[in-house]
């Protein structure tokens, strides 16, 4: 066997295992499955826009985009399965000018991460990133901010959001419509004019531990949407802390609800589980309108509660404006706030 060879190739993988950015001091890890494009700094074959390197790329290529020509005024197209990362999530901007959405990508296996994305049209349905009919992309650690809606999935599944921040922005933070088993996680979505993260038409979806505040409303949850798990995230001054109109068999565990003139309201929505939440300092903790079968559940109601804590509703016979106070009830509240012991 020829040990010295062996040595040797094994230096070479070593030496050659990692590529030094031009004009940077970062070193990127060598695509094993493709290549890396550069765009931007001082490289001599570096590309100057960011489409024109998705262009000549392949499925499974890098492209790495540096700040110091950013802003970058473009209005992407991905198409491919794609790693698109930026050099400083703060420093390199991607403006849409207005234009549709600011990235569009109808693919597979596409990963986003390290931008600011900002200025897409005001049209209901672009935003900063919109993915259509794709699957299996990773869209984190971007800040998406002044556009129509951050991160938009239409008809995508199996998708995961996390680590990015979602400001304001024309309507909501995310949008899920008609869209399955994604996850939305550790998201803050702040001060966007609607809504923070909306699910509409859309089931199976995760959405935990987000940061959501100051929006219209926090979460919305509508239109047929079903077998949600909405877990652990913080919601606190916005206008309608969660909403769920139309919809059901959705969970709402282990919430906090502070601050919110509603913490959380029910509209014509059936079997959802909302347990293990807690509620601080709400205008009106939580409202039903004809909307049965819910289950109430453990929650912590501001204060020790050694009773039942009855929640008030209406039910509403159409088609007339006649509405019946009706109520529902935790049967089995808690003493104190779920997960003190964690702080303990």
């Amino acid at each position: 066997m020829n040990v010295k060879g062996i040595a040797t190739g094994i230096t070479l993988m070593l030496i050659f295992s990692t590529i030094p950015i031009e004009g940077s001091n970062k070193i990127i890890q060598n695509s094993i499955d493709g290549k890396i494009f550069y765009v931007g700094g001082s490289g001599p074959n570096n590309y100057t826009k960011i489409q024109d390197a998705i262009n000549n790329a392949s499925d499974g290529d890098k492209i790495f985009v540096f700040d110091d020509s950013s802003p970058y005024y473009e209005n992407l197209v991905i198409n491919k399965a794609i790693n698109l990362m930026g050099e400083n999530k703060n420093t390199t901007i991607i403006d849409g000018k207005k234009n549709g959405s600011v990235i569009y990508i109808y693919a597979s296996n596409v990963e986003i991460s390290g931008f600011s994305i900002t200025n897409s049209s005001t049209e209901w349905l672009e935003g900063g990133i919109k993915l259509y009919h794709s699957i299996h992309a990773n869209i984190h650690g971007n800040i998406l901010y002044n556009n129509c809606v951050g991160i938009l999935l239409d008809s995508s599944n199996y998708n995961i959001i996390a680590d990015n921040i979602l400001m304001n922005n024309i309507e909501e933070g995310v949008r899920l419509i008609d869209s399955k088993s994604n996850n939305v996680e550790r998201n803050t979505a702040i001060c966007n004019g609607a809504v923070g993260i909306t699910i509409s038409r859309s089931s199976n979806n995760k959405v935990a531990d987000n940061i959501i505040g100051r929006n219209t409303v926090g979460i919305w949850i509508w239109y047929e949407s079903e077998n949600n798990k909405i877990i652990s995230n913080t919601i606190y001054l916005n206008l309608f802390g969660m909403d769920l109109s139309i919809c059901g068999k959705n969970k709402i565990k282990e919430n906090i609800f502070k601050g919110n003139v509603f913490g959380i309201t029910l509209w014509w929505s059936q079997r959802n589980i909302i347990k293990n939440n807690n509620f601080f300092f709400n205008g009106v903790d939580a409202f039903f309108c004809s909307s049965f079968l819910n289950i109430w559940l453990r929650n912590f109601w501001d204060r020790p509660r050694f009773a039942p804590k009855p929640i008030i509703g209406v039910i509403n016979f159409f088609p007339y404006y006649i509405f019946l106070i009706w109520f529902n009830f935790d049967f089995i509240p808690r003493l104190f706030p779920y997960g003190w012991w964690l702080n303990a």
